[in-house]
């Protein structure tokens, strides 16, 4: 860590605000890194992630090339695993290794449905999986029971797959949309574990999603994909920190509800800001990152009827969102 003020680094001894299951494991791996040289040696940086059943995927990165290193480097790094159950992967410019696999499963309850994800050690997943948990059943109880309304589900940004599995039953279909080809990857395995068939996941950015599904653009990548079935009536976002462009909130404006889940209070308001053609219906934070500044923000917007945008024209005020 580092000091705020002067930018100095502070030593952490112990890390008791981590999973239980981290904090116990970091002291352990220092002892064994410290006892053998060839463990130490050139590494940089260590990652730590965890589940609710408490198993571990440590990545080992270090500077040098691990297949320069001695064949006793990796011979030990398979005795710690199997002294200690972790999954261990092993890191080097462009190249990794890692012994017994290199993702672990996490599983949620949401009501009395268990969904199972997977999560690496190179991909963005939510990582506090109590808060995520919670956000998950705050979304899904505040969607609507009316069929009519939960026709489909379009997704931006959808990552691993964490609210796509989550709310994939409350809606005919869902066309769920992402950049990170590892990302995918994981999405699909967690599709096909959950039993899930009413959800395409396709390589697309949110500017190229807008294209295609205005017309503007065809993709390959959508061949097989019957777009024209759609009708959605719901989108759902969770850009990264930086929010949305201005051409994609356009785009966002045509559908009746908007679900946004937002990192960054700052550039949720100015794109609230933006979506004038929507007011706010519910809004919830989570404190996925205890003892920081940090807060994640979940905001349901319905689209204002035409007659009561005409109603209300002098009102406009009222749906800004101000600090």
């Amino acid at each position: 860590m580092f000091d705020r003020i002067n930018k100095q680094p502070i030593a952490i001894q112990t890390c008791q605000h981590s999973a239980l299951a981290i904090s116990e494991a970091m002291p352990i791996l220092m002892t064994e890194i410290n006892k053998h040289p060839i463990l130490a040696e050139r590494c940089q940086q260590i990652n730590f992630r965890t589940n609710l059943q408490n198993e571990l995927l440590i990545t080992l990165i270090y500077r040098q090339d691990i297949e320069k290193k001695k064949p006793q480097f990796l011979k030990k790094i398979s005795e710690l695993q199997q002294k200690y159950h972790w999954n261990i992967i092993v890191r080097s410019h462009k190249k990794h290794w890692f012994c017994k696999q290199g993702y672990i499963d996490y599983t949620i309850t949401l009501g009395e449905q268990t969904y199972t994800y997977l999560q690496d050690d190179n991909t963005f997943t939510q990582p506090n999986a109590l808060i995520n948990t919670q956000m998950l059943a705050w979304v899904s109880k505040h969607l609507s029971s009316n069929p009519e309304q939960n026709m489909d589900l379009l997704e931006l940004y959808c990552g691993n797959g964490n609210f796509t599995i989550a709310l994939a039953k409350q809606f005919r279909q869902v066309l769920a949309t992402e950049v990170v080809r590892e990302s995918l990857k994981l999405a699909n395995l967690a599709k096909a574990k959950n039993n899930m068939h009413n959800i395409h996941f396709v390589r697309l950015s949110a500017e190229e999603t807008s294209q295609a599904l205005s017309g503007y653009r065809s993709f390959n990548r959508l061949k097989s994909i019957p777009l024209s079935d759609y009708q959605f009536s719901t989108v759902l976002v969770d850009p990264p920190r930086s929010g949305i462009d201005n051409n994609t909130l356009q785009f966002l404006q045509k559908f009746q509800r908007i679900i946004y889940i937002s990192c960054n209070p700052l550039t949720l308001i100015a794109n609230l800001n933006t979506l004038n053609s929507h007011r706010i219906t519910q809004l919830a934070l989570f404190d996925q990152f205890p003892y920081t500044h940090h807060i994640e923000s979940i905001v349901i917007l319905e689209k204002i009827k035409t007659m009561e945008n005409h109603n209300n024209d002098n009102k406009r005020s009222q749906y800004k969102v101000k600090l």
